[in-house]
């Protein structure tokens, strides 16, 4: 695993300033290009509209403390980013090829709130037409560990039944609990990475995901399967292997398989072409976390039937409280009913203290609700 101490580099003391895109379906694409220096990342920008921009790869993360911070180098200046940013850009940095990727801290001028506003609604785009989404999970010391853990468990998922599944796994594991391999497995499903809200567009449009730990690649499918045999609904066996000795008195568990699910129905559901309800997906979605509350909605939008966001349009120079309101009667209207006021009210967790009582605080995190298929069908737009 490769966790770097930073990087002092000996250029002059230029820094990046970005180009302005000038069309609205214009994109910026990183190139990270061979260096004959250690550790360091050197890359060129391009733009490209997006319908003509050549083959490249997508990066799925999060942006991790900011006070953690490298730089690299752009078209020869100095560009700083966070410590996940860099780690992620490293394990796609070749010695003898370039390699094409869309990273959002770097290729959106995250200064700018118009471009930022205009860049974010090509998103779903931007991902759909990757060649791949590559998911970065974050690093950690027992990082090695997890590929074995995964393709044990995946060998038993598979020789069990599922109606004796839970009681086979927790007979075996409970055992394993306090074991390195277990802890690191418990470590690696509290990674940010999996409870992040955008990381649902990116995955759920992408053609093709490879995911990264550490520096060991992870394949995707199986992450999948053996995260879903861990949900409630399947069994509570399973689900009490993820209490570690640290939270077991706590109750606390791990929400990564609940995310899983949820990533995947929704994956499944837009390549059947199915139009998504902003307000399910609301309800599907609301613990998954935002650094910026305005993303608990931008997040969704690109992938929500555009029917169910009505006039709201991605806008960072809104403030939270106008775009909750906007949004929540809109819905409220739309809706013809009071499902739009299940999380709102004074008995639903709220940090927005100026919001209105009838307007759900989509910034709090509510118990997770794992929506059916059927119901996502049900909540269609009312015949008129």
């Amino acid at each position: 695993m490769r966790i770097l101490p930073p990087v002092v580099l000996e250029k002059p003391d230029r820094l990046y300033i970005y180009d302005k895109i000038v069309t609205s379906t214009e994109i910026r694409l990183l190139y990270l290009v061979p260096s004959t220096i250690s550790r360091v990342i050197c890359c060129r920008m391009e733009h490209h509209p997006l319908d003509q921009a050549p083959e490249y790869e997508a990066i799925s993360y999060t942006w991790g403390d900011n006070s953690r911070t490298q730089e690299i180098l752009i078209d020869g200046c100095r560009f700083k980013i966070t410590q996940n940013a860099y780690d992620s850009l490293y394990n796609r940095s070749f010695y003898a090829r370039t390699v094409r990727v869309w990273i959002d801290s770097i290729c959106i001028d995250q200064e700018d709130p118009i471009e930022k506003a205009k860049q974010v609604r090509l998103m779903t785009k931007i991902y759909k037409q990757a060649s791949q989404v590559i998911v970065f999970l974050g690093n950690r010391p027992d990082a090695h560990m997890i590929n074995d853990v995964l393709d044990e468990l995946n060998r038993r998922r598979k020789w069990y039944d599922d109606s004796v599944l839970g009681e086979e796994l927790h007979r075996e594991y409970i055992l394993q609990e306090a074991s390195p391999r277990w802890q690191a497995f418990l470590n690696f499903l509290d990674q940010p990475w999996f409870g992040r809200i955008w990381v649902l567009q990116e995955v759920a449009v992408a053609k093709t995901v490879h995911a990264i730990y550490g520096n060991r690649y992870i394949d995707w499918e199986t992450l999948v399967e053996v995260l879903r045999t861990f949900i409630s609904e399947i069994s509570a066996d399973c689900q009490s292997l993820l209490y570690s000795a640290e939270n077991y008195n706590t109750r606390q568990v791990s929400n990564a398989p609940a995310y899983a699910s949820i990533m995947t129905t929704i994956n499944q559901l837009l390549q059947e072409g199915e139009s998504l309800p902003l307000s399910i997906l609301l309800q599907l979605t609301h613990r998954f976390k935002a650094t910026d509350p305005r993303d608990k909605l931008f997040a969704l939008m690109g992938m929500s039937d555009p029917a169910s966001c009505g006039p709201v349009q991605i806008d960072y120079t809104k403030d939270v409280l106008s775009l909750y309101r906007e949004i929540a009667r809109y819905i409220f209207i739309r809706e013809r009913g009071l499902s739009s006021l299940h999380n709102a009210g004074i008995g639903s967790p709220r940090s927005l203290t100026d919001l209105p009582s009838w307007v759900p605080d989509w910034s709090c995190a509510l118990a997770q609700q794992l929506v059916s298929r059927s119901k996502l069908h049900c909540h269609q737009r009312p015949e008129s």
